[in-house]
């Protein structure tokens, strides 16, 4: 039984002339459809919506899902950042760790061709600011103009070359006055002494 029929009958109880119903229920024939939609399309239009809201809701799923990764990217490009910085702060900190070495070394050995006492070259090498001098092809730049100046200043730390000699004749050292001036410097400085 479709929609109108009950319809007739129900107006039907109420209204007992007949041709007032057929007009009731033609007019209703004509207007409703007008006014209202059949169930087969509003159930298509309800299943269209669902649809489009399960849609919806994957759609902002998705969103956040970029959201957070698109935060963890930015977190993840930060903490490259900081990485790549504090590897370019240890590696130029190593180089320079190197480079100061090495005109450690280069010093040391020029000290000592220049005729420092090598039991003072640690003392020697406190008079130099290391970090200043610059390395070209693995030698210091204007190291002469570093060395002559410590050279005049600290005479007595540089051992002057002994001229080989006659023996005084009773058998003693020839440098005596050297030997005890050097055995002062060693115990002011802690170091054992000369006999």
């Amino acid at each position: 039984m479709n929609y109108f029929e009950e319809l007739k009958t129900k107006i039907a109880e109420l209204v007992e002339d007949e041709s007032k119903v057929d007009e009731l229920i033609e007019f209703s024939k004509k207007s409703i459809p007008k006014e209202f939609i059949p169930k087969d399309k509003y159930n298509e239009k309800v299943e269209e919506l669902t649809g489009v809201n399960e849609k919806l809701e994957e759609t902002n799923k998705q969103i956040e899902e970029l959201k957070n990764s698109t935060s963890n990217v930015d977190e993840y490009k930060e903490k490259l950042e900081t990485l790549t910085q504090e590897y370019e702060q240890y590696k130029q900190e190593a180089d320079s760790r190197v480079a100061n070495m090495k005109k450690t070394s280069l010093l040391k050995d020029r000290l000592i061709n220049e005729g420092a006492d090598k039991d003072n070259i640690d003392l020697l090498l406190k008079d130099f600011n290391i970090d200043e001098m610059k390395l070209k092809d693995d030698s210091i730049i204007g190291l002469d103009d570093y060395v002559n100046p410590i050279k005049e200043k600290r005479q007595r730390l540089f051992v002057k070359d002994k001229v080989d000699s006659n023996p005084p004749d009773d058998g003693g050292d020839a440098d005596n006055t050297d030997t005890i001036e050097e055995n002062k410097l060693r115990e002011a400085m802690g170091l054992p002494t000369k006999e």
